[in-house]
């Protein structure tokens, strides 16, 4: 069985004051890995999406919710950042 850890994708470019309302996030796959691609389409379009990927990507759906995305569980990690603005959301290696 796969390893389910992925020491995937987030927060390269943050806004560094908290008052500014329109704090952007840009999503990275940290390598080319499932688990990695799986948690940026988490962050950037849901956990559905995410279990959509998985399953293409030959996940099924109990292995993609175990993924573990900088340190959170899929599904929390989708719930933090699903609604934040992205600009960038593309799987760079």
């Amino acid at each position: 069985m796969k390893s389910i850890f992925a020491v995937a994708a987030t927060t390269v470019a943050l806004l560094s004051t908290p008052a500014l309302a329109n704090t952007s996030l840009k999503f990275v796959a940290a390598n080319e890995a499932v688990e990695s691609q799986v948690c940026v389409a988490a962050a950037t379009q849901g956990l559905q999406a995410a279990d959509t990927l998985g399953k293409e990507l030959g996940l099924n759906k109990f292995q993609t919710r175990n993924v573990v995305c900088n340190g959170r569980q899929i599904s929390d990690f989708a719930r933090k950042y699903k609604n934040v603005d992205a600009k960038d959301a593309s799987v760079q290696s």
